[in-house]
């Protein structure tokens, strides 16, 4: 992989954040609640996903991360997106380089709102909140393989 270090410094210098959505935000209770069945967030394996989207003007870009749980009684959804602008950068937003600023940035932006939605929705729907635990720098990577399909490696 080629060393972007000096184009990550320089899109980091002039990127800025935009908003936050939510693009899905999902929970459904398919077993019986039982207090046994609490989920411990040390034994579960969640799955995460991340997409990236380039304006087409060039100017700005989209990160996208998911995290799915299944749990004994039921699942939960909760996928949400940073837009970032980028139009002062020089250079070409080419999704290698926004791979990176994913993996740097991005991904840690966004994984507070993913936690709480996650807290939120399985307070209201399994009556207990699951609370993720906490991801450090570093520990969720993302990379992109020869077809330009993004997959999480943690």
């Amino acid at each position: 992989m080629p060393d972007r270090t000096a184009e990550l410094l320089e899109l980091n210098r002039v990127v800025h954040l935009e908003g936050i959505d939510f693009d899905e935000l999902h929970a459904r209770r398919t077993g019986a609640l039982d207090a046994t069945q609490e989920a411990n967030p040390l034994e579960l394996e969640p799955k995460y996903s991340l997409g990236v989207d380039i304006d087409e003007d060039g100017k700005g870009f989209r990160v996208r991360l998911g995290i799915d749980v299944e749990l004994g009684i039921g699942e939960v959804r909760v996928h949400a997106s940073a837009r970032f602008g980028a139009d002062a950068y020089s250079g070409e937003l080419a999704l290698p380089l926004l791979m990176e600023y994913a993996n740097a940035v991005a991904v840690m932006a966004l994984l507070p709102y993913l936690r709480h939605a996650i807290a939120d929705l399985t307070q209201r729907v399994f009556g207990t909140p699951l609370v993720m635990p906490i991801v450090q720098h570093g520990e969720l990577a993302f990379a992109v393989p020869e077809d330009d399909e993004v997959t999480a490696k943690a």
